[in-house]
């Protein structure tokens, strides 16, 4: 079972969900649910981020899988029981991918038809961040895994880069070599003083990334819908979501318990 965090929008009223895939130092508890609940509200979209093996509450993984086939085997399943069982079109789905978890994303991205994709701090793989920071002599010890500078250029959607000038764990160069050897439709944004832990949401990632909907994902109306005609139709929209948000717990048979939560919903998947 795969626990998830999910965020639906406003009582379910969005067709569309970011998948979330964090970074190797955080899990889905209250402090990342922060920033889910502002990427949600930002563009009016669910939002589900699933946890990895061995991170935060998931303390159990496949034997028979290494650590990195076993993020992208849930992963997988995670995408796949969005579009099967939560109804989400493939072509709705939007794949967000933090430091570690640019790496899922990318191989995510060269599975399935998603809208698009967003690499925040992307590297070209675990062992090249392990040159960086240790030297070529240790990194030999780190495995070689999440090769994105081997997937990049099979990635199906377009793609938008967010790369911190500062960061100092992974250099904006692995964010230039992922971006040159992109072949669909691609924007690199640099920002200045943005570290890898330390950025400003606004102006460093939900800026980009709205431009990035307007001019690869085709989601202007949806980011800009019509101005209601009517005071009625306006106060309907004012009042849209004021019902409790639920946590909802499911199975992979589909049992489900819910109970109120003001962070989103508790997904056992």
């Amino acid at each position: 079972m795969i626990p998830c965090r999910y965020i639906p929008y406003q009582n379910y009223s969005s067709p569309y969900l970011m998948i979330f895939f964090h970074g190797n130092s955080e899990d889905i508890g209250y402090h990342l649910s922060d920033i889910l609940l502002q990427f949600g509200e930002r563009f009016s979209m669910d939002i589900l981020c699933p946890e990895y093996p061995t991170y935060g509450m998931y303390n159990k993984k496949d034997d028979s899988l290494t650590l990195d086939e076993a993020i992208i085997h849930d992963a997988r399943t995670v995408i796949k029981y969005c579009h099967e069982k939560l109804r989400y079109k493939y072509e709705n789905i939007i794949l967000v991918g933090r430091s570690l978890g640019t790496g899922v994303a990318v191989r995510m991205a060269t599975e399935f038809n998603v809208r698009g994709t967003v690499l925040i701090s992307p590297y070209t793989c675990v062992r090249d961040v392990a040159k960086h920071m240790v030297g070529n002599m240790l990194a030999k010890f780190v495995p070689d895994v999440f090769r994105s500078i081997d997937y990049i250029s099979k990635v199906k959607s377009p793609v938008l880069f967010i790369h911190g000038e500062d960061d100092t764990l992974i250099p904006l160069d692995m964010s230039v070599k992922l971006h040159a050897k992109t072949r669909t439709p691609k924007t690199l944004k640099v920002n200045r003083f943005m570290s890898h832990n330390q950025f400003r949401i606004e102006s460093d990632m939900l800026t980009p990334i709205h431009m990035f909907m307007i001019g690869h994902l085709d989601l202007r109306t949806h980011l800009f819908p019509p101005v209601p005609r009517t005071l009625r139709d306006k106060m309907r929209l004012e009042t849209r979501g004021s019902s409790a948000k639920k946590s909802v717990t499911s199975s992979k048979q589909g049992e489900t318990e819910a109970t109120t939560s003001q962070e989103g919903q508790d997904l056992l998947l």
